[in-house]
Formats: C-alpha cells, structure tokens, sequence
C-alpha cells in the first residue's frame, strides 16, 4: 500500500481497477440473470440505474487505467 503523498505505484492502481471492474462484471452477470416475470416496475429502474452505473464505472476505469499507463510510461 502506498503510503500518503507517495507517488502511487502504477501495479497497485491497475490491481485495484481490476478488482473493481471484477466486482462490477459480477453485479452485472447477477442482474442479467434477474427474472423479469416476477419484478415490479420499480425494480426495473433500479436494475436499469445499476446497468448504467456499471456502464459508467467502465468508463471510468478505462480511463483511469490510460492516466496510469501515460505516468508509468512518462517515469522510464
């Protein structure tokens, strides 16, 4: 772990997006599996707000994880 005001190490940060994006990937196969029959309208919005927050969130992580790759090319 990195300690405070230390330069991040790039291998820790891609770790803990990977953990992050297996953790979204696992939430989305989960609410793919939903039975649709049995769901009220309300949990539709929800299933659909999940979706949309996983969707971000790789978004995010793709992003964060180009940041890292640019600083730890940047320091060779």
């Amino acid at each position: 772990m990195s300690e405070i005001g230390a330069t991040p190490d790039p291998g820790e940060i891609k770790d803990k997006i990977k953990a992050g994006s297996d953790r979204a990937n696992a939430l989305k196969a989960y609410v793919d599996t939903v039975s649709i029959k049995h769901v009220h309208r309300q949990d539709i919005e929800m299933i659909d707000l999940v979706v949309k927050t996983y969707e971000l969130l790789t978004e995010i992580m793709k992003l964060v994880e180009s940041k890292v790759d640019e600083i730890g090319n940047a320091k060779k």
